[in-house]
């Protein structure tokens, strides 16, 4: 087998007794080791050239018999034998088909269009939703929204919204001449809870220590926000350093704007639109603090984006829910909207 193999990508020296062969198939590339020897020939020319194709299939095929492996050699196109199962189960109930050929979407497309399969049941997997942008028209199966203080620009086209308020936060940095002792290694991140809420972060890499004031500022919308600091929120935050950790002090290096996006509960928003009938539309809104958490939540996303559900319990951050269904008679006041300066 090795000979027959090196023998089609055009190496003719071959010694039996020595030979351990290893077949590598890349991308673009087929990788052949009978040692002493290796070559490798991109996968186009070698696919290309006479009946190598089928003797490559021939050749592996009895390989993997040899070790115990059914194999079953297709006979008419194989882009059409994998569509038939697709086609059958269709007649039963939704059906996904997951296939890294194009080739698949006109086939299936025109088994449509013969009758052989139902629209809603095997197209509208491969496209049910339309999203148009300034770039243009795209089709997929489900949308997911992650549009920040724009949810509800996003949303808005839905005829959907979430009760949020937006407001203009800001985070500032010192050169501490103490920064030693404030590195990752030996301080912690800390959050402070009083009439004001304070969060601080360690030295990392070049940057200094850094303090917050916890949903402090005014209430803006994305069109009317600044870039600009408070200098008022600045002096109270250094005041709050003064009296409680003053070595964290040092000149100011600059501060930073941004904008929270909370709910009345200050909790994610991770669900479906199924309750406004847009089940494909998936929608994840992080109330400020959804970055601490962006690896779980893109597996959530992803996972509900392709199979339409997820392992993780995201019962507490329905559409539904209270806060953002029902906000004129929520009533947990755990979280006050303004902080008291």
């Amino acid at each position: 087998m090795a000979q027959q193999l090196l023998s089609l990508m055009g190496t003719k020296t071959y010694h039996p007794q020595k030979t351990t062969l290893m077949i590598g198939v890349s991308r673009d590339t087929i990788h052949c080791s009978a040692s002493p020897q290796q070559c490798s020939v991109g996968k186009n020319e070698f696919l290309s050239m006479g009946n190598n194709k089928q003797m490559l299939i021939n050749i592996i095929s009895s390989s993997l018999r040899d070790i115990g492996c059914d194999v079953i050699n297709c006979e008419g196109d194989a882009e059409c034998e994998i569509m038939h199962p697709a086609i059958a189960a269709s007649e039963y109930g939704s059906t996904t088909l997951i296939g890294e050929d194009t080739d698949l979407i006109p086939i299936l497309q025109l088994q449509y269009i013969m009758g052989l399969c139902s629209e809603e049941n095997v197209l509208s997997e491969l496209c049910s939703e339309e999203v148009y942008t300034a770039q243009g028209r795209h089709s997929c199966r489900r949308v997911v929204i992650t549009s920040g203080s724009w949810t509800n620009h996003v949303l808005g086209s839905l005829g959907a919204r979430i009760p949020l308020k937006v407001t203009q936060e800001q985070v500032t940095y010192y050169a501490t001449p103490h920064i030693k002792q404030f590195t990752k290694e030996r301080f912690p991140v800390f959050i402070f809870h009083g009439d004001v809420d304070y969060y601080g972060m360690p030295c990392h890499v070049n940057s200094g220590s850094k303090l917050g004031m916890d949903n402090a500022g005014p209430e803006v919308t994305p069109e009317t926000r600044t870039y600009d600091p408070c200098p008022v929120r600045e002096n109270h935050a250094k005041a709050f350093l003064e009296k409680h950790i003053p070595t964290f002090l040092g000149p100011k290096m600059y501060t930073k704007t941004c904008l929270y996006d909370m709910t009345l509960d200050r909790d994610f928003v991770v669900d479906s639109l199924a309750c406004r009938g847009k089940s494909q539309v998936i929608i994840c809104n992080g109330a400020a603090h959804a970055f601490k958490f962006s690896c779980l939540l893109g597996k959530i996303l992803s996972q509900l984006a392709i199979d339409g559900s997820t392992e993780y319990d995201i019962s507490g951050f329905r559409f539904d829910r209270p806060a953002i269904a029902d906000p004129d008679n929520y009533r947990d006041k755990s979280f006050s909207w303004y902080a008291k300066l």
